[in-house]
């Protein structure tokens, strides 16, 4: 599987071109999922023997999350009898980062007053705005940006109650543990649901997992967000 400009011209980082392997051209995606994808081409080789349930639960995710060296580091942090949940504000595209300051009013609103620690996970790039959350949100706090490795991560999310966070890797481990998944993406609902960034394409797996995105993208944007910055979110 690869692309190609000639079918999708915003895309042409990934560029495959033209290879003896690509055999046919995908001219319409139709919103079908990339794991549904994946799993077709799969079962069309004999290696897959029935379809991929994607409100399931991944079981390599699982497995991680349940050993021993994940609940000694839940342990650890105190986690282990204390009901939390966890906030995401990074993501790989700046104008797909949900302001910090909207993550803070939505757990000052909903989550704190269920008496959830608030838990902040992500790369040190986002300590600017998990320092707003932290200031914002005020009481106790967890900031475990930069500090926590895969498994660790991993870990984390899976025991949640709930996760809330931006289109980005981070989403898709807790969406995949299980965990009850609110994801923000600025890709708007009546943009097209065959266009590479529709969630319809790559929303989370797991089975209690909710998009929440903009009805229209904001001018001058249209088929999705291209700004370098915050904009339709």
């Amino acid at each position: 599987a690869g692309y190609t400009t000639r079918l999708d011209a915003e895309r042409s980082d990934f560029d495959s071109d033209v290879s003896s392997l690509l055999t046919d051209e995908v001219k319409e995606m139709r919103g079908v999922h990339e794991v549904e994808r994946g799993a077709e081409v799969l079962q069309l080789a004999g290696l897959l023997h029935r379809p991929i349930d994607l409100k399931q639960p991944v079981e390599s995710l699982l497995a991680i999350a349940h050993s021993a060296s994940s609940r000694s580091y839940i342990q650890k942090l105190g986690l282990s009898n204390r009901p939390y949940a966890v906030i995401a504000p990074g993501a790989a595209a700046i104008r797909r980062m949900w302001p910090a300051s909207s993550f803070s009013q939505a757990f000052r609103r909903e989550l704190i007053p269920r008496g959830w620690l608030p838990v902040i996970v992500g790369g040190p790039e986002i300590a600017d705005a998990a320092k707003v959350i932290r200031n914002s949100v005020g009481g106790e706090v967890l900031d475990l940006t930069g500090k926590t490795d895969f498994e660790q991560l991993v870990a984390v999310c899976a025991g949640a109650q709930c996760f809330l966070g931006n289109d980005s890797g981070t989403s898709h481990v807790a969406g995949a543990c299980g965990v009850p998944t609110i994801l923000v993406t600025a890709f708007a609902h009546r943009s097209l649901a065959s266009h590479h960034a529709s969630p319809k394409r790559s929303h989370p797996v797991g089975p209690s997992v909710t998009v929440l995105q903009p009805e229209h993208q904001m001018l001058p944007c249209t088929t999705e967000c291209l700004a370098d910055h915050v904009h339709c979110i």
